[in-house]
């Protein structure tokens, strides 16, 4: 769950200094969810030579990735 603070100053000046990924099995179905829930996306889900990324903002403006790679993908980064 993400949420937001009312304790905590403004939005990140620098929200691209850490971004959170998460590897998932069904990313459309994760966007379908996220957009339910009214999420803003900085970049909306794609297809990168077979595998998904999609970034969405939080509630501060920090970036999060939903990722599903693709079997030949994860094969090369196991080879590495």
């Amino acid at each position: 769950m993400i949420d937001s603070r009312s304790d905590v100053a403004d939005k990140n000046p620098e929200p691209g200094r850490v971004i959170l990924n998460f590897d998932v099995d069904d990313a459309r179905a994760v966007a379908a969810r996220m957009n339910d829930a009214g999420t803003s996306w900085l970049a909306e889900l794609e297809d990168r030579d077979g595998s998904l990324f999609g970034t969405a903002m939080d509630p501060d403006g920090n970036y999060i990735q939903i990722i599903q790679l693709s079997e030949e993908h994860r094969a090369s980064m196991a080879q590495l």
